[in-house]
């Protein structure tokens, strides 16, 4: 597999597998500072390698990052053909080579959401490199994503957030997200095998109230109950911590200390810069228990949770997260919200062991 990167193919031989000291720390759930030295044998490179991020091309054009990838579609019309040939093993849009050819896994792993999917492209191939399971994503923007039509007109009258409540649903509506949501489903349902894993990834500030994260919630037991009866594992996968300020104005040192958020802050309702909402912190917590009930419920559903993702991305000596890598100067965030190539790149030896632990691999 390969991430297009800072005009470099980047593979496993750069940003390898947990083949050295990720290893030892599966299970840990601190803060893992990267080691900048091999630290096995025949080690190729160090788990993690730091980078200056104002030479990094994705800091200035989107394109040049999983955001310009093609299986990511950033504007509607959205075109189900295209989710389809992403989904498909052995497509030559696909990630996946064909299933079971040769000395190929017949084992799947799934991606589908919105632009936070598509973030996590890096992590997930980093994950899988060199695993008895292959990799395929399908993503959208624009305000779609894998989620139902939000309410109209939006419940949110009695809150400070209608303004974002009007936003999330009218975008929604007008790039006809439950439809792409309920077209990639039927494409699941062709190529999905038992054994397989279908991960999920959907931003925060879709769920402006509570009456969405219902809606939600909905949906992925919906899905659940598919998973279930074809053998199949849902992988709800949590945001990570939102910043300040944007990652890509942070990149030099003068500017480094803009984006340092405390991790109490951390949450994007709380941090919306327009009209921060009351129940911000609240609204990420209800978020959180939501996704990590459905997999309490239901046999088939794992749960990537907030707390593995945010005590990997923030410092836990100052308790804050952003805007690099723990322990390194490369910074992890392109945006308030989304996660560099880099700082993707540096979740998945955590993602393999945690894959493991679960006994998805």
């Amino acid at each position: 597999m390969q991430w297009a990167h800072n005009n470099v193919s980047l593979t496993h031989h750069i940003f390898p597998r947990r083949s050295c000291a990720c290893t030892t720390r599966c299970g840990s759930t601190a803060t893992w500072v990267p080691e900048l030295a091999d630290s096995v044998p025949n080690a190729q490179t160090a788990c993690f390698l730091e980078e200056d991020s104002s030479s990094v091309g994705e800091f200035s054009d989107n394109d040049l990052g999983n955001i310009g990838a093609r299986c990511f579609e950033r504007f509607a019309p959205f075109n189900l053909t295209l989710a389809a040939k992403c989904l498909t093993p052995g497509d030559e849009y696909s990630q996946a080579p064909a299933r079971g050819v040769g000395t190929q896994p017949s084992r799947m792993l799934f991606l589908v959401g919105d632009s936070h999917a598509s973030m996590y492209v890096p992590m997930f191939g980093a994950a899988l490199e060199g695993e008895s399971m292959y990799f395929a994503y399908a993503a959208v923007g624009n305000g779609a994503g894998f989620h139902v039509d939000w309410p109209d007109p939006p419940p949110c009258g009695d809150t400070n957030n209608v303004e974002n409540c009007e936003r999330i649903t009218s975008r929604a509506l007008e790039a006809e997200s439950a439809a792409w949501a309920a077209g990639v489903r039927a494409i699941l349902d062709g190529v999905l095998r038992p054994g397989d894993v279908v991960a999920v990834s959907t931003t925060e500030t879709k769920f402006p109230h509570t009456y969405y994260v219902s809606a939600q919630r909905a949906l992925l037991a919906e899905v659940a109950r598919n998973m279930s009866a074809r053998g199949a594992t849902l992988l709800l996968v949590a945001d990570p911590p939102n910043i300040k300020d944007r990652g890509r104005r942070c990149v030099t040192p003068e500017t480094f200390g803009d984006c340092v958020t405390p991790r109490s802050q951390a949450a994007w309702y709380t941090l919306e810069k327009a009209n921060p909402q009351e129940n911000g912190w609240q609204l990420h917590e209800e978020i959180d228990q939501m996704l990590a009930s459905l997999a309490a419920e239901h046999s088939a559903v794992e749960y990537l949770d907030s707390a593995w993702v945010w005590d990997k991305m923030c410092d836990a000596q100052t308790d804050t997260c952003g805007p690099a890598v723990p322990g390194t100067t490369t910074v992890a965030w392109l945006d308030m919200q989304h996660l560099s190539t880099a700082g993707a790149l540096y979740l998945g030896p955590f993602l393999n062991c945690w894959l493991h632990e679960k006994g998805l691999l």
